[in-house]
């Protein structure tokens, strides 16, 4: 009988086929030389998710809306279950929550020699709070039937992956003192098996343009884009141009129309002359376009008030970009403990405002040695060292 990788997603979009959601199953499934079907709950993009994809078959339940309950999640994740059985080789499962604790006992139960990933994607605050309280707020009866299911479920779980350092640190006492053997790190990384594919190929930071780019939404309270529009009215990019690329969106959801293009033209008409030199160019699936500007960009920003570890800073990275963001989610990391990049006080426009001026003017100039290695921030390389002996 044929085994498979089984992935699901309660929400998903287009983008998120770049994203770890999608990316980490896919190079489990190819390490392993296994086949990988992939499942979502709700499609809260503005396009249809296709039917296959890289030679993966892809299927969704919920149609387009914002979200689907938990008591919907729970089904779907059943109905996986009933249709695959023991075909499982590995599940892979986003979040913590009440419906992947309760299908990883029942997987657990009914095929005991599966194996189960649980992607944790949390930020230090959540971790922090979960720790302190073991992963229980109930008190009472309820509380003790809740502590049996954590226990049990973190003595199931095969993998419980954290993104970043700091997460792992806060985590690794409850775990080790509970006898919990499944926390390791796994973040997002360079999908390299594209880039290869694409025909593309590293470039020398020499030869890299005067161009600061950034990736992601656009809009929305996390991503703070006002930071970085209040910073570049305050500079004079002279030769420099700025490449925005993604949706402008007030949220995850990119299927509504976004209020913040206003805010947008206000910036424009404060700075008519940078209409040309600061660039939206919206949604892209373009996955070469992407990646030949991390390619051709000297710098990479990021301005989020908090990410759990952004997947474009690890892209960045790995193709030479120097890094300038905020301290979230792996920017630390991936800009070599920030030898090779510069940390951003959040809510400081004017600090934005003078790194980047210094680095227009030439005088913050990058040393490219200082940089990660891109063998360090691809994902076959994550998935053989930090996923794989966990599923032996």
């Amino acid at each position: 009988m044929s085994k498979f990788v089984i992935g699901y997603t309660n929400e998903f979009q287009n983008m998120y086929f770049k994203k770890d959601v999608f990316l980490m199953p896919y190079y489990i499934s190819k390490e392993l030389g296994l086949s990988l079907k992939y499942y979502w709950g709700c499609n809260n993009g503005a396009e249809d998710i296709p039917l296959e994809y890289r030679f993966v078959n892809i299927e969704g339940f919920h149609g387009k809306r914002e979200m689907i309950s938990k008591f919907q999640i729970l089904c779907d994740l059943l109905r996986i279950l009933l249709i695959h059985r023991k075909q499982i080789h590995t599940l892979f499962l986003v979040h913590l929550s009440l419906p992947i604790i309760i299908i990883t006992l029942l997987f657990k139960w009914y095929n005991p020699k599966g194996h189960i990933v649980i992607m944790g994607d949390m930020e230090e605050n959540v971790a922090a709070d979960l720790a302190s309280h073991e992963f229980v707020y109930s008190q009472g009866i309820k509380g003790i039937v809740k502590k049996w299911m954590i226990n049990s479920f973190f003595c199931k779980v095969d993998l419980f992956t954290v993104e970043t350092i700091s997460v792992e640190q806060i985590l690794r006492n409850l775990f080790d003192r509970k006898g919990w053997k499944c926390l390791n790190r796994c973040h997002p990384c360079l999908d390299k098996e594209t880039f290869d594919n694409l025909g593309l190929s590293e470039i020398s930071y020499k030869e890299k343009e005067n161009l600061i780019i950034s990736v992601g939404r656009f809009g929305s309270y996390q991503k703070n884009t006002d930071m970085m529009l209040d910073a570049f009215e305050k500079i004079d990019l002279k030769n420099w141009k700025v490449r925005l690329i993604g949706p402008i969106t007030d949220s995850f959801a990119t299927n509504t129309v976004s209020k913040y293009t206003e805010r947008i033209e206000a910036f424009y008409k404060k700075r008519p002359d940078l209409r040309k030199k600061v660039e939206f160019t919206g949604i892209i699936h373009n996955s070469k376009f992407i990646y030949e500007n991390y390619l051709c960009a000297k710098v990479f920003l990021l301005t989020s008030r908090h990410e759990g570890f952004a997947n474009v800073l690890s892209d960045a990275a790995a193709l030479g970009c120097f890094i300038v963001s905020t301290d979230v989610g792996g920017a630390k990391e991936v800009s070599n403990n920030w030898k090779f990049g510069i940390e951003l006080n959040q809510e400081d426009s004017s600090g934005l405002a003078k790194v980047l001026q210094n680095i227009v003017d030439g005088k913050l100039v990058p040393n490219p040695k200082d940089r990660c290695s891109l063998n360090k921030l691809e994902w076959s390389a994550m998935v053989r060292n930090n996923v794989l002996p966990y599923l032996a």
